[in-house]
């Protein structure tokens, strides 16, 4: 059986996406801990976060609505159906926690912008950004899944 390239393709650029989330994240971090920070860069920062985190969503929603279905069958089948029981389940219950506070980070830095030029106030920020990494966490529950649909595919075919 031909393996579509176009799975790789998507997860891929789903991952890819998700690390330069953390990339930004750390930059917008290290801006505004500065006594005076560049409130261009972190609103720039903001918007860029909140962009990708819906290409990371959309990739993602990609991969699960048009291949996801036979992994599943497999997976639950095998000795690793936790992998889907827990980590697919928390998943499919929370993901969209991370749009919205990708969604609300840019409105959140315009709303406090005086206060970020002025150095100050940035708890708020942080939070939502500590939130949004948090919330990254469910890529690594993607991992997992991953690896046990190629280990359920693997004693599937008698590997």
């Amino acid at each position: 059986m031909a393996v579509d390239p176009m799975i790789s393709l998507g997860s891929g650029v789903h991952v890819f996406f998700t690390l330069l989330i953390l990339a930004i994240c750390g930059y917008l971090i290290a801006e505004l801990r500065k006594r005076e920070p560049d409130y261009g860069t972190v609103y720039n920062l903001a918007v860029a976060t909140a962009v990708l985190l819906w290409i990371a969503w959309i990739t993602a929603g990609w991969y699960y609505v048009l291949y996801y279905g036979t992994d599943k069958a497999v997976i639950k089948a095998g000795t690793m159906n936790w992998a889907h029981n827990v980590f697919m389940e928390v998943k499919e219950h929370i993901f969209y926690t991370g749009l919205l506070l990708g969604t609300l980070l840019p409105m959140a830095v315009a709303a406090m912008r005086e206060r970020i030029v002025k150095g100050q106030g940035r708890l708020i920020v942080h939070t939502v950004v500590a939130l949004i990494l948090g919330d990254l966490l469910l890529d690594l529950m993607g991992g997992a899944i991953s690896i046990a649909a190629k280990y359920s595919w693997m004693v599937k075919a008698g590997g």
